[in-house]
């Protein structure tokens, strides 16, 4: 199928169509275009003019189908939730396409993150997913939080699994990682730099690296670590409101926050911004540098995740795996880069 067929099936331009599918940072003028276009592909299991040529002279030889790869989104429940896993869905999606590939679906399953999550009910889950389409795909790119019992679960079902997070997964499948404690740490000695000392953290706290590195940091510097300031939240916008309308009632407020993530800083500003009275302003510091830390007021201080190269090297592994090129579980770990912006300040 051409991405002819495809832009007449959206409305969209062969010219917005061959973007959204080649340029994971591309941003169409309307809303849900982009999502529109990748449905479609899907639908019409689309590939590349030069895959599909492939495929025709090696039909003739007697090679195989060409390989169906399914993404399984385990850390929100939609995709606008938070918007480094969109970010990061992107560049998966069209490195998936770039390789050759065929992108079989795009599974929303939180389930397969949360602790209340019984045993039982994991395996109906990842049952339900070699059910569902007439064809098994042939590798899994499994994005976000996951139980280990999960996994393990996939692994008996999928050979060809690799794992893009920010926690790692211990060998338990293939891993691209940037490590969530390293860049906590980057984050928070950031803010300890500028004199602040009195530092809060917002975020998941069980089995979450950040709020390891949180800890970490703070206890290298001989800071206390004060049981107020640990602001247990979800990584949502509005949760990022809810914490900053909460320090705003403390008698003594910290004067530095380290959010576990950008969206849930992105809350808290947008918050400080309608709270002006108070003549509070604490330094925010994110984590992930999503697209929007550039927009807020101020400009958002974050610790940048390479998104890109996680998406290129998670499908370079998960195409040598399915390929016979390696066995044992292998990790790739990168390195984030803090980018200090105006959201935080010397004390």
């Amino acid at each position: 199928m051409s991405i002819k067929k495809i832009a007449e099936m959206t409305g969209a331009s062969v010219a917005t169509v061959s973007r959204v599918l080649n340029q994971p940072e591309y941003r169409c003028r309307k809303e849900g275009l982009r999502e529109k276009i990748w449905e479609a592909a899907m639908e019409l299991d689309y590939v590349p003019n030069e895959a599909a040529r492939s495929l025709r002279v090696s039909s003739q030889k007697g090679a195989q189908k060409m390989r169906r790869i399914r993404v399984l989104m385990t850390h929100t429940a939609v995709e606008s939730a938070d918007p480094f896993f969109t970010e990061l869905l992107k560049n998966v999606e069209t490195q998936i396409h770039r390789q050759n590939l065929i992108l079989s679906g795009v599974e929303y399953l939180p389930r397969l993150s949360e602790e209340e999550t019984k045993e039982k009910e994991l395996e109906q889950i990842i049952d339900g997913l070699q059910t569902e389409g007439s064809e098994k795909s042939d590798g899994l790119v499994v994005i976000g939080k996951c139980r280990k019992d999960a996994l393990k679960l996939l692994v008996a079902r999928y050979p060809n699994i690799v794992a893009i997070n920010r926690n790692s997964v211990d060998f338990a499948v293939d891993e691209v990682t940037c490590d969530g404690s390293k860049l906590a740490m980057e984050a928070v000695e950031h803010l300890i730099a500028l004199g602040h000392s009195r530092i809060a953290y917002a975020g998941e706290r069980e089995a979450e690296s950040r709020f390891a590195g949180y800890e970490k940091a703070m206890e290298k510097h001989g800071l206390l670590l004060r049981e107020e300031y640990i602001l247990k939240a979800a990584h949502t916008k509005a949760e990022g409101v809810r914490l900053m309308k909460k320090l705003l009632t403390m008698k003594e407020r910290p004067t530095a926050v380290f959010c576990a993530n950008d969206i849930l800083a992105i809350g808290m500003l947008g918050c400080l911004e309608s709270k002006k009275n108070y003549r509070y302003e604490p330094s925010i510091i994110g984590c992930d540098d999503i697209e929007e830390a550039q927009y807020t007021s101020p400009m958002l201080s974050s610790v940048h995740v390479p998104k890109e190269e996680m998406g290129y090297l998670a499908i370079t592994l998960l195409c040598d795996r399915m390929k016979g090129g390696h066995r044992a579980a292998s990790k790739l770990e990168l390195l984030g880069k803090l980018v200090q912006r105006s959201s935080t300040r010397a004390l």
